[in-house]
């Protein structure tokens, strides 16, 4: 954006990129300044999360009087039937009863995922008082980056923006557990950043040292709480959405017209069969449900965190915000959210995220002079991660083992994990297409049917009653009554014998797309069936010149092999059991060496012995000295 001119470079790119805009709009936004609200006046529409598989669509709507009016009278012509459509197409009712409006006008947004699915979502707002002194952010970084985008400008941006609301107002809305803000900047919503995207590694240990109790409560309104919390909906709102399914609507209507034809036995039968498979389906469903809750959610407990004072206090887990130093106990602790480690070593079991059940060493970043910037995938060793658990800790002289929080509830590896479940992507195989084409080509047969049928019977000179009857008896047959209560019974027999072998599923409608599977490929040799690895042999090097492998490493003669064997490693005693990384476990153990580590496993670094490593014959060792 040039500045010195106040043209609105930018935001023309932008509405070209992610909107498009009338040709008399474009030339108007060119013109406007941008250190003004007015420059983003004629933006409808933006791109989320472009690029990734979450990218959204997003429209503005805001209520229109006049629409809601016409929309009453459509649902009063209609008997009710539009309610209907507009459950099963969420879009319409921001066709029918909204306008489109610029997104800094907007009521509502209208989100469409590039898998096609569309959602309509209300924009909120905060009206807290929310500032930077508030936040723990400055008008400027407290360190000189290069970066500029970052200052913590995550929370900055969207903070002090009125355009016709309250000063220090926020607008967002929630979709599906992740947070979007209002960037007046960019003229567009954006997702709330969290200190994982962004943030140099030097500026995670000179700037979050602590936040005073009013700055933390501010982050807390922001972030939200550090939960995970799984809403597990009542029978009732079960009950609706099972039968406003599209098939449980035409076995309705069929089961009214079979009983206005005087088919009572044939009707009363298949509404007991389609009201016992709803039943089962929802037990199974509301299970489900309450089973994933209990999965997620953690005991509410207690962390102490550093305030602006550099006192640690006890505060609850759900009360962490990204940014909070706190330390961790040295005899463990379950994590609730994912944070870097900057000070001490901690031995953590990830068998929950990764399914690895050796536990891995954690090193504290390190406190670089460079530009580098943070990434979880990154600095994975540095990194402790929501539901790993901290089996010990060790630290330097009366220095805590700290960390610095980065993301917060569903934003956590453990959340995203957790979202995947709660809103998996949808189907979209051949299988399901061609049975969509399947009953379309019934659908196109039984209009044939119904056409021949309403051309007889006018011919015929039947009355209209026993005419429209015998027409919209044909459209029964384009789905076999009993079929919807088939499937169900099959997907809840499915599903109980998947729970007995522990496995649970809250989308049923996979378990069909399952059966269809004849061969599933692991993508890793021995992951189930073995607990370690085998080492095969090690290849010596001599003047340059790789010697023959020694299957047995114990043959090696004392030199720079055996020693990197013995010593390059993180390993660490545990409970008087040898752990760390996999591969380091099979290397030292295959050299027949041992662990000597002094103290307690949680002893501060400089008040015992260093750790010693010795083979079991260290007098023919030493001898050869």
């Amino acid at each position: 954006m040039d500045k010195s001119n106040g043209k609105l470079h930018y935001s023309l790119k932008q509405s070209q990129e992610n909107g498009k805009l009338n040709p008399s709009n474009q030339f108007q936004a060119q013109f406007q300044d941008s250190r003004t609200p007015q420059s983003s006046l004629l933006k409808a529409q933006c791109i989320l999360n472009k690029g990734t598989d979450e990218e959204l669509i997003c429209w503005g709507y805001r209520d229109s009087a006049s629409k809601k009016f016409f929309f009453g009278l459509l649902v009063v012509f209609s008997l009710g039937t539009l309610l209907l459509i507009v459950h099963w197409k969420p879009e319409l009712t921001c066709y029918l009863q909204r306008k489109l409006c610029p997104l800094y006008k907007a009521q509502y947004v209208l989100l469409k995922t590039s898998f096609g699915i569309v959602s309509v979502v209300k924009i909120q707002t905060m009206t807290e008082h929310l500032d930077n002194q508030n936040l723990g952010t400055d008008a400027e970084p407290a360190v000189s980056v290069s970066n500029s985008d970052f200052s913590d400008d995550r929370t900055k941006l969207s903070l002090s923006w009125t355009t016709g609301h309250q000063a220090g107002s926020l607008r967002y809305f929630d979709y599906q557990h992740t947070r979007y803000i209002w960037d007046q900047y960019k003229s567009s919503f954006r997702k709330l950043e969290d200190l994982s995207t962004g943030t140099p590694c030097f500026v995670l240990h000179e700037k979050f040292t602590g936040f005073s109790d009013q700055q933390r409560a501010a982050r807390s309104r922001l972030y939200g709480p550090n939960t995970m919390e799984i809403q597990v909906p009542s029978y009732w709102t079960l009950f609706i959405g099972e039968v406003l399914n599209p098939f449980y609507i035409f076995q309705i209507a069929s089961i009214i017209l079979w009983a206005i034809d005087e088919y009572y036995y044939y009707a009363s039968c298949i509404f007991l069969i389609s009201g016992i498979s709803i039943g089962i389906s929802l037990r199974e469903t509301k299970k489900q449900r309450v089973t994933l809750k209990n999965m997620v959610a953690t005991e509410e407990g207690t962390v102490k965190v550093c305030l602006d004072t550099q006192e640690f206090v006890d505060k609850l887990d759900r009360e962490l915000v990204p940014g909070d130093l706190i330390s961790i106990p040295p005899n463990g602790c379950v994590m609730t959210c994912d944070a870097v480690l900057t000070a001490g070593t901690c031995i953590v079991n990830e068998s929950m995220l990764t399914g690895e059940s050796v536990p891995v060493t954690k090193t504290p970043l390190l406190q670089q002079e460079d530009e580098e910037l943070y990434s979880p995938e990154t600095h994975k060793r540095h990194t402790l991660f929501s539901g790993t658990r901290i089996v010990q800790t060790r630290y330097y002289g009366q220095a805590k083992v700290t960390a610095v929080v980065i993301r917060t509830g569903f934003n956590t590896a453990k959340g995203e994990l957790v979202r995947a479940i709660l809103f998996p992507k949808p189907l979209d195989f051949k299988f399901y297409r061609d049975a969509m084409r399947f009953i379309l080509c019934l659908a196109v047969i039984a209009s044939m049917g119904m056409a021949y049928s309403l051309a007889n019977y006018i011919l015929m000179k039947e009355h209209v009653e026993r005419t429209v009857l015998r027409v919209l008896d044909i459209v029964t047959i384009i789905v076999p009554p009993a079929l919807p209560a088939a499937m169900t019974v099959g997907t809840v027999y499915a599903q109980n014998r998947l729970k007995k072998s522990r496995i649970f599923c809250i989308s049923p409608p996979r378990i069909n797309f399952c059966g269809r599977i004849n061969v599933f490929c692991f993508d890793k040799t021995g992951t189930l069936t073995e607990d370690g690895l085998d080492l095969w042999g090690v290849v010596p090097v001599h003047k340059h010149r790789f010697q023959q492998p020694l299957p047995n490493p114990t043959a090696l003669s004392r030199g720079p092999l055996l020693v990197c064997m013995a010593a390059c490693h993180s390993l660490t005693i545990i409970d008087g059991q040898l752990s760390g990384d996999p591969l380091d476990l099979i290397m030292f153990n295959a050299i027949n060496w041992y662990i000597e580590e002094p103290g307690s496993d949680t002893q501060k670094y400089d008040t015992i012995m260093p750790t010693i490593v010795k083979p079991y014959t260290s007098e023919t060792f030493l001898a050869e000295e």
